[in-house]
C-alpha cells in the first residue's frame, strides 16, 4: 500500500501568529509551523487505502485459513492411515499371542494327561486336543 499525498490547508502565518500571542517567541513558533508543514506534507493513508488494505489483509487471511485447512485434512487422513495400520499389527500380535496361548495351553495339558490318564480320558471327552 502506498499512502496518497492529501493536502490538508495549514496557514503557518495564522499559526504563529497564535503562538505568539499565547506567548512563545517567534522563532519557536515560526520552527513549530514548519514542523506542521513538514508533518503534513507526509504521505496520509486515506480511506481508500485503508479499504485496499483491509482487502488484501482479508485475501490474505483466506489463503492462510485455506491452507491451514488443507494441511489438517492431510494430517487427518495421514492419522487414520497411522492408526489402520497400527489396529491391523495390533491384530496381528493378539492373534500370535492367542495362538501362542492355545500352545502353552495344550503343551500344560498334554504334560498333566500324560501324568494323569483319567485328565487325558476328559480331555478327549471334551475335544480339545482334536
Amino acid at each position: 500500500m502506498k499512502a496518497r499525498a492529501v493536502k490538508i490547508p495549514f496557514d503557518t502565518l495564522a499559526y504563529t501568529q497564535t503562538l505568539r500571542k499565547a506567548g512563545i517567541d517567534e522563532a519557536c513558533a515560526s520552527a513549530h509551523a514548519q514542523a506542521l508543514v513538514m508533518a503534513f506534507s507526509q504521505g496520509v493513508a486515506t480511506h481508500e487505502d485503508i479499504e485496499d488494505l483491509d482487502s488484501k489483509m482479508t485475501q490474505e487471511f483466506v489463503t492462510v485459513q485455506s491452507g491451514t485447512t488443507q494441511e489438517f485434512t492431510k494430517l487427518r487422513a495421514e492419522m487414520a492411515q497411522e492408526f489402520t495400520k497400527l489396529r491391523a499389527e495390533m491384530a496381528q500380535g493378539f492373534t500370535r499371542v492367542r495362538s501362542d496361548t492355545r500352545l502353552l495351553v495344550g503343551a500344560v495339558l498334554a504334560i498333566v494327561a500324560l501324568t494323569n490318564p483319567i485328565a487325558l480320558h476328559i480331555l478327549h471327552l471334551t475335544k480339545f486336543l482334536h
